[in-house]
């Protein structure tokens, strides 16, 4: 079964590997809220969204993006409302 074989992974493995992608993508690359996001790959609840993201990376979502986008990312995180430390 393809499933099994790609990367020894299951498809609930695979499936949570393919949200990830696209969370990261939507955080870099769009001007969506973290709950927009969250809505968007299907999470009724943002903050479960915030500790599926934080399991698999280690990260806040907010953190995530503040990390990746540099000063860029903290203007903006700021203009989006996101509390920045």
């Amino acid at each position: 079964m393809i499933g099994d074989s790609a990367r020894g992974r299951g498809a609930k493995g695979l499936i949570a590997d393919r949200l990830l992608l696209e969370a990261r993508r939507r955080l870099l690359y769009s001007d969506e809220s973290v709950g927009r996001i969250a809505g968007a790959l299907g999470f009724r609840d943002p903050s479960y969204f915030s500790r599926f993201f934080r399991a698999k990376t280690g990260r806040s979502p907010r953190q995530f993006l503040i990390d990746n986008k540099g000063s860029a990312g903290v203007f903006w995180a700021e203009t989006m409302g996101v509390p920045v430390p």
